[in-house]
């Protein structure tokens, strides 16, 4: 009869003579579904004879019998064969202790068991007798492992029990799949063959980006790097980092030293554009300390010319001439002190201006160094007070630059131009922000100062100022301030 799985539909030719009344349970060779063979409906079917148990599946205490074949002392697993005549009449040379595939004629002595389908073979150590105790037995089918069966005596093999779809493990114990197709398996290492080849090709493609993006961080770096210190020596990289520390303290001798060493640099490195721009902030940091000194001294004029007028007016005490006279002497020093500033702001004016052209040239030539071009571009707006510096700001964050510059260009605004009272509130913030993240940038402290007497709040100046004395003894231009802070609303030093 013809037989198909109810699974995969692999077709099989079984002797109906081998399949009960009842049916029997059959399990596919090829996916292990285990499901009902239906016998032929027909009379004259041999029954098992009252002494034997033919349970499908299962056996008697003395042999195994599958699928109806009856043999004391054997074990004979199910196939169809077209060289028995009788399915139940076992060959003529079948010992007892020996393993049978139903159908092909007995090897000799028990030592391998035929797996149907005509399998490898599989080697087989023992074959415990009728009165052993029965234990548990592993059926391996596909890689796949089935629930022992629930009676009869057990066998065991040598084989290592393979894990659920491990070919290899098989392979490794002379062990062969249960295909019906022989194609199936073929199909099945091509496909992973590629599967292999595939990750592979994946892994490469992958290890190429990441070749490829590490080279562009490094090119890009190592332009950043070029355009900042490209061709300067380590003395040069010395010199100019110890400007940058002497520009910190902010006190007027230190920036004078920052200021000649940066003169130097520049001298002799022209084509470098960040030092050109370093030379430009120290520049700008004296020409804004000028001008407030400058105008400090014209507010200390302006407030003696007055006590003079008065003393005038009121011709008492009786040596008011005389006061008027120590006070008229005492404006005149101050204005021949002024002179000097004076020229010393023009001076740094041409100075910026000259250097600050040869910056915007060079770059537009090169297309490099942008943020030294953005530092420079908000200090000088900064510092002048004509425009707000918001658009180098933003450029110069967006470059990813030293943080606090930009803070300090807009405290600049914040003094020196006509801001909003938005402009200075948020200016007020960051400059507190940066006090509190570096305290040893004094700059912060000045300005801090500054924008607090532009909005009348004289005790917070000096606060921030006696901080910066406290810090820097030799800060003489926070000294002038406090001594001639004056408590008045509206101060705009």
């Amino acid at each position: 009869m013809q037989l198909a799985c109810e699974k995969c539909a692999t077709q099989y030719t079984l002797d109906d003579s081998v399949i009960p009344p009842e049916g029997a349970p059959v399990q596919c060779t090829r996916c292990g579904h285990v499901f009902i063979a239906a016998a032929p409906k027909k009379l004259g079917v041999q029954q098992p004879s009252p002494g034997s148990t033919q349970v499908f599946g299962m056996a008697e205490r003395s042999s195994t019998q599958v699928f109806g074949a009856v043999q004391t002392g054997s074990t004979q697993m199910f196939a169809s064969s077209p060289f028995l005549e009788s399915p139940l009449a076992a060959p003529a040379d079948s010992k007892p202790g020996s393993t049978q595939v139903f159908g092909i004629p007995a090897t000799p002595v028990g030592s391998t068991t035929h797996v149907f389908a005509g399998a490898s073979q599989i080697p087989v150590t023992s074959f415990p007798s009728a009165g052993e105790k029965s234990v548990r037995q592993d059926v391996k089918t596909l890689g796949s492992i089935l629930p022992p069966m629930p009676y009869g005596p057990a066998f065991s093999t040598s084989a290592v029990t393979p894990a659920l779809g491990s070919r290899k493990v098989l392979r490794d114990h002379d062990l062969q799949t249960f295909s019906s197709d022989p194609a199936v398996d073929g199909e099945d290492d091509a496909f992973a063959d590629q599967l292999r080849n595939r990750i592979r090709r994946r892994r490469r493609v992958a290890w190429w980006i990441f070749l490829a993006m590490l080279g562009s961080v490094g090119y890009f770096g190592y332009r950043r790097w070029a355009s900042t210190y490209g061709q300067l020596s380590s003395i040069a990289i010395s010199e100019r980092e110890r400007a940058w520390a002497l520009l910190r303290k902010d006190d007027s001798a230190s920036r004078a030293q920052a200021i000649s060493a940066l003169r130097d640099l520049v001298r002799d490195n022209p084509s470098q554009i960040v030092l050109k721009g370093d030379y430009i902030v120290s520049l700008l940091l004296e020409l804004d300390d000028d001008r407030l000194s400058s105008v400090l001294v014209e507010n200390k004029i302006r407030k003696i010319q007055k006590e003079a007028v008065e003393l005038g007016e009121k011709k008492v005490p009786s040596d008011w001439e005389n006061r008027v006279n120590v006070l008229t002497e005492e404006v005149r020093g101050l204005q021949e002190q002024q002179a000097p500033t004076g020229t010393a702001i023009h001076s740094l004016e041409n100075e910026v201006k000259m250097n600050y052209e040869s910056i915007r040239q060079a770059v537009s030539a090169s297309g490099a160094a942008q943020g030294v071009v953005f530092r420079t571009e908000m200090m000088v707006a900064g510092v002048s007070g004509i425009l707000p510096p918001e658009s180098a700001i933003n450029g110069y964050q967006k470059a990813g630059n030293e943080p606090g510059w930009s803070s300090i260009a807009l405290s600049e605004y914040a003094v020196n131009g006509r801001a909003s009272e938005a402009v200075i509130d948020r200016a007020k913030s960051e400059i507190r922000a940066l006090r509190a993240s570096d305290s040893s940038f004094f700059r912060a402290y000045v300005l801090a100062a500054r924008i607090a007497l532009k909005q009348g709040q004289n005790l917070e100046a000096i606060t921030s100022l006696d901080a910066l004395v406290a810090l820097n003894p030799s800060h003489q231009l926070a000294r002038s301030l406090l001594s001639d802070l004056q408590p008045k609303e509206g101060s705009s030093l």
